[in-house]
This record gives structure tokens, C-alpha cells and sequence, in this order.
């Protein structure tokens, strides 16, 4: 998880996730949803899938659209990197 959100960072993504205010990171890595991913998040969450080929949660907490990227348990630290590349230059 500290790859996936330090490679989110780099994106320019604002951080949402608890760990904001904490040393653990916890299980739910989350970042505000860039304001060009407005929209329907299944829809969107769809098109990312067949185009970038990135699976993320689009979950909306309290009235905030959020990204959630938490990579498994066997996700390598390349399938990360290459999925964060994939999301960089990924156009809604």
C-alpha cells in the first residue's frame, strides 16, 4: 500500500484515507476523485477497466467522490507502478 499511495501522490491526487492523520496506513487507500472523473461510477469505473486496463473502487463517503486504490496482496510493486502509468495518461 505505501507504493500504491506514494505512485497516486505523483498523479497529483489529494489524499482521503485515515492514515492522513495516522502512521498506519490501514486497508483503504483513498484519494479525492480528480475533478475530470466526474460522472457515473460504475460507468466510469467500466470504461477504466476495458481502457486502462485498472480496476478501482469509485465509492462516494459522506457526499465525497473517492478513488480507492488498494492493490492486493500479490499485486508486484511493477503491476502497481504499470497500473499508475496506465491511470497518468488515461483520459474520462
Amino acid at each position: 500500500r505505501e507504493l500504491a499511495t506514494r505512485e497516486a501522490l505523483l498523479l497529483g491526487w489529494e489524499p482521503r484515507s485515515p492514515w492522513e492523520k495516522s502512521e498506519s496506513l490501514g486497508p483503504l487507500v483513498c484519494f479525492r476523485r480528480p475533478p475530470s472523473w466526474e460522472g457515473d461510477s460504475i460507468a466510469l469505473a467500466t470504461r477504466l477497466f476495458q481502457e486502462a486496463r485498472v480496476q478501482l473502487a469509485l465509492p462516494e463517503v459522506q457526499g465525497e467522490r473517492l478513488v480507492r486504490f488498494s492493490p492486493g496482496v500479490y499485486a508486484t510493486e511493477d503491476e502497481v507502478r504499470n497500473g499508475v502509468r496506465a491511470l497518468g495518461i488515461w483520459k474520462p
